[in-house]
């Protein structure tokens, strides 16, 4: 009996020198937590660069949507749907094709909160005849930058990848390329 008293009290010393000693320092105990388990508080994670073994995949969702079957068709993004959307499947139904406007970027400061934060978007022209396209627009304050000048134009059923970066004036870049069909 004395022996698991004495026992006892080695563990309960030890744990109330373990307090004593870190005492206000709990900020080391959470940092050996983030450490060893790659716990972090918050959503953002600005302590220096941060790394993904075994890739890193990133969601949102795809939005599909057509448009009317007459004439040249316009539509605008709206900010909420660039920030809860990755990718966009648009079915052109118009023989004119349509022109697909991003929102301003006074619209989108939730988007890419902080200078030089980037993301990227995929846009597909779902319709199954080549020669309806899907023009992609610039809304104010975004300048779209590519190899030639028609990688803003998707043909149908191809894609574009829009990969956009925020200036430290708060306008962005969005480099695009169309992507063919390669089989």
């Amino acid at each position: 009996m004395k022996e698991k008293l004495t026992t006892v009290g080695v563990i309960l010393a030890l744990g109330l020198s373990l307090v004593g000693v870190l005492g206000n320092e709990g900020s080391v105990v959470r940092e050996i937590v983030r450490e060893q388990v790659g716990a972090a508080p918050g959503p953002d994670h600005r302590n220096g660069v941060e790394y993904f073994y075994d890739g890193l995949a990133d969601g949102g969702g795809c939005m599909a949507t057509s448009t009317a079957s007459s004439g040249n068709v316009a539509g605008t993004l709206t900010a909420a749907q660039m920030q809860r959307h990755n990718c966009f499947k648009v079915t052109v139904n118009a023989q004119g094709g349509m022109t697909l406007t991003l929102p301003a970027t006074s619209t989108m400061s939730s988007v890419l909160p902080a200078v030089g934060m980037h993301r990227t978007w995929i846009i597909e022209n779902a319709t199954s005849t080549t020669g309806t396209t899907l023009t992609v627009a610039a809304g104010t304050g975004i300048n779209l930058v590519s190899v030639t000048t028609n990688d803003d134009v998707i043909d149908g059923t191809e894609r574009m990848v829009m990969d956009c970066w925020r200036r430290a004036d708060h306008d962005w870049d969005c480099r695009v390329d169309e992507l063919l069909n390669a089989d």
